[in-house]
């Protein structure tokens, strides 16, 4: 039987990055330990397991080089929302933490409302079902 999906993200600044998933409302996972060095999220209606590790941790375990993601996408990660005031509101929580903004809100595609920015190293879209006549 298959169990909860987890995702295991590189992180260059844990305590920011737990600060950021945290006042998104994501809550911290009791079946992992949190430490300076990594943290467990739940996502996803606790159907997600959502691991940050910091640089050194993720190299020993992914066994692989790190891409350099400030000129590469290798991933990015969706985050859906109630409505779209939500997306404005994460949108400028993430702006206050001092994250870097690449695609503001609007509607785009004609049916979805979306922002992106990166916290950290880490390429991220709030999206939400454009209202009727966006």
């Amino acid at each position: 039987m298959r169990k909860n999906l987890g995702h295991n993200l590189l992180m260059e600044n844990l305590t920011k990055s737990k600060i950021f998933f945290l006042k998104q409302g994501f809550k911290l996972n009791s079946k992992f330990p949190t430490s300076d060095r990594a943290a467990s999220f739940i996502a996803g209606n606790n159907k997600i397991d959502l691991m940050l590790f910091e640089k050194p941790i993720f190299e020993r375990v992914s066994k692989n080089e790190i891409t350099e993601t400030t000129i590469e996408t290798e991933a990015f990660f969706s985050i859906s929302t109630e409505n779209n005031e939500e997306v404005n509101e994460m949108s400028t929580q993430s702006l206050n933490l001092g994250d870097k903004v690449f695609a503001n809100s609007k509607v785009n595609d004609g049916w979805i409302y979306e922002c992106g920015f990166w916290i950290e190293n880490l390429e991220i879209r709030l999206y939400n079902k454009a209202k009727e006549g966006s």
